[in-house]
């Protein structure tokens, strides 16, 4: 485990700009991702909290704060959230730009891990980690663990990002050479990482360390939006290959047709794998089948992804050398002192993602 001690703070510039986008979201879980930055071990950041007009008490939240690394953005009006990134993206004034969402939370080393991991590997330009997933009462679900060179990024960015977007530190010269695309409304991150990995230039990588808690509840974006994240991240894959000025309504409309296009089939193989996540009983095993029939290599690749990272090495975040497979549902490593992991009942194929 990593010493806690403390990083000072630079009289110049910071090290580190974060960027968090809001829009009327105070609730339950603005303050605990808020205070998981505030709380980090490396001090040398500042913290762009850009809010678009929020009329619910969201900029009240953000103003009880009396930490001189805040810089709460408030916005004439909300643009949207790709909008509201650029602007952070503008103003931030770190070598190192990371990412955090509102219902998310940061492990108190975080940014120092992240920080370390990027002067150590000059090769590395944009750095995932493994993560929690917890659920709206914070408790752990599964634990998503990676160690993932950029090839691995590559391979896995077929299907989509394979780390949270939140959980992203870069380096400056990346979004000065490519950036958000202030069209892209939803999977902003897939987007970017597309269109880098179609550049060439410069590497991925993901880190064995849990460092981040991705929050999966109802209000989610992954939950409430998820027909627009895919249709988004299609558009993605289709001007990865080639296409020029897609347009959304035309992938929607093809995701709807009753042809099996490849865009139909993808959408099918979500959907069936939503439903799988969602459903009890033995309709649960139908979602199963039918995502295996429409996209047989994620199955594959999820395993294959599993025994994969089965080895990674440890690091100084995270000692996992006594970890054991969970007795129950032989698929999850989990800690000594819980030998059954919290979510082997409710998601049994927890490495497709």
């Amino acid at each position: 485990m990593e010493n806690d001690q403390e990083v000072g703070v630079s009289m110049n510039e910071p090290q580190v700009s974060i960027i968090m986008a809001v829009h009327d979201y105070n609730n339950e879980y603005l303050k605990e991702s808020i205070d998981s930055i505030i709380e980090q071990y490396h001090e040398d950041f500042e913290f762009i909290i850009v809010d678009g007009a929020s009329t619910d008490g969201t900029s009240e939240t953000i103003m009880e704060y009396n930490d001189s690394r805040i810089h709460h953005e408030r916005l004439d009006m909300n643009p949207g959230f790709t909008p509201m990134l650029i602007h952070g993206m503008n103003i931030a004034k770190g070598e190192y730009i990371a990412r955090q969402d509102a219902d998310d939370v940061s492990v108190r080393h975080r940014i120092r891990s992240q920080v370390k991991h990027l002067e150590d590997h000059k090769d590395v330009d944009i750095l995932g980690t493994s993560y929690r997933v917890i659920n709206h009462e914070g408790r752990n679900v599964k634990n998503v663990i990676m160690n993932f060179c950029h090839k691995d990024v590559l391979h896995d960015l077929r299907y989509g990002s394979p780390f949270p977007h939140g959980s992203v530190m870069m380096r400056r010269k990346v979004l000065d050479e490519h950036g958000y695309d202030p069209d892209v409304e939803k999977a902003q991150d897939y987007d970017l990482w597309m269109r880098i990995a179609k550049e060439g230039r410069f590497k991925f990588c993901v880190t064995p360390d849990i460092l981040y808690h991705w929050r999966d509840h109802e209000g989610g974006v992954g939950n409430s939006q998820w027909m627009k994240q895919f249709i988004y991240s299609e558009r993605a894959r289709m001007i990865f290959n080639g296409h020029v000025d897609v347009d959304p309504k035309q992938i929607s409309c093809l995701a709807m047709d009753g042809r099996l296009t490849k865009i139909r089939i993808r959408y099918l193989a979500l959907k069936h794998r939503r439903d799988f996540y969602n459903t009890k009983g033995r309709n649960k095993y139908y979602h199963l089948i039918s995502l295996i029939i429409l996209e047989p290599n994620y199955l594959i690749d999820g395993l294959i992804k599993r025994f994969r990272s089965s080895k990674y090495s440890c690091v100084e975040c995270m000692d996992y050398t006594d970890w054991t497979l969970c007795p129950n549902c032989k698929m999850m490593s989990v800690p000594p002192e819980n030998d059954v992991c919290n979510g082997c009942e409710r998601d049994k194929l927890w490495y497709i993602g």
